[in-house]
Formats: structure tokens, C-alpha cells, sequence
């Protein structure tokens, strides 16, 4: 959604409502960084 240029607060809502676990491993959050995912998106992932 963020390559798409939707709104990072859209992206936190739906984070937010998941019912899915994020694995953030280390790789996982390198390239989380490489695509520049806000680090608030981020943490909400945590």
C-alpha cells in the first residue's frame, strides 16, 4: 500500500485491524527499511 502512495495513517488502521502476526525478523526489518516503510508503520507491525 505504501508503494501506492496510500497514506501512511490508512496503512496504521489497517495494520491495527489485522488479525495477522507480523514476523519482524531482522531480515525482515532491513527490508522493511530498504523499501522505506515509515518507522511508524513499522512499529505498529510490533
Amino acid at each position: 500500500m505504501l508503494l501506492s502512495k496510500v497514506a501512511n495513517k490508512i496503512v496504521i488502521d489497517k495494520i491495527k485491524a489485522s488479525v495477522n502476526t507480523f514476523e519482524l525478523l531482522t531480515a525482515g526489518l532491513i527490508m522493511l527499511r530498504a523499501r522505506k516503510v515509515p518507522d511508524r508503520s513499522v512499529e505498529e507491525m510490533m
